[in-house]
């Protein structure tokens, strides 16, 4: 029988030793999960896997691209997501603005679990569905992404601008 229980961060834990993925912890409690350029992608992911929300019943499953955007990408990058969306409609899709001043895209899946709580099946599937159909998006993108010369990583950004990272 499935128990169900209230969300917490060991059932997020328990799925990436059940899946047998290498992680890192930040300060904050979120469980970081570095994937490598893929045959797909040229630049390297990461999933976010955290709980949020003011009564931590969030669960919450970020991807994020090492793939950085110039500000003039902006518009097309909009338009690209909300493509995305109107395919694929799973994961939400946005246009987050770094404190560089570069953009990137996020892949994000949300479930809710106040007053129901949640099982372990649900919690793992739901981290691997977001993951791998962020992964998904990605590889998408850089298809429908002609123009790649004004991708610029951060680190090259603060060399143009004379600032050491």
């Amino acid at each position: 029988m499935t128990t169900i229980e209230h969300l917490g961060t060991e059932m997020i834990q328990f799925f990436l030793v059940e899946k047998n993925l290498h992680f890192l912890t930040s300060p904050d409690g979120t469980f970081v999960v570095p994937f490598e350029a893929q045959n797909h992608l040229d630049r390297g992911v990461r999933w976010e896997l955290l709980i949020e929300g003011s009564n931590g019943t969030i669960l919450v499953v970020r991807v994020r691209s090492d793939q950085r955007f110039a500000d003039d990408r902006r518009a097309e990058l909009h338009a690209l997501c909300s493509e995305w969306s109107n395919e694929h409609r799973w994961p939400k899709v946005y246009v987050h603005e770094r404190p560089t001043g570069t953009l990137e895209i996020v892949a994000e899946g949300q479930l809710e679990t106040a007053g129901v709580g949640v099982h372990q099946g649900l919690v793992s599937k739901f981290c691997e569905v977001i993951g791998h159909t962020g992964i998904d998006f990605f590889g998408w993108i850089l298809g429908h992404t002609v123009d790649m010369s004004t991708v610029i990583s951060d680190a090259d950004l603060a060399a143009l601008m004379g600032e050491e990272r």
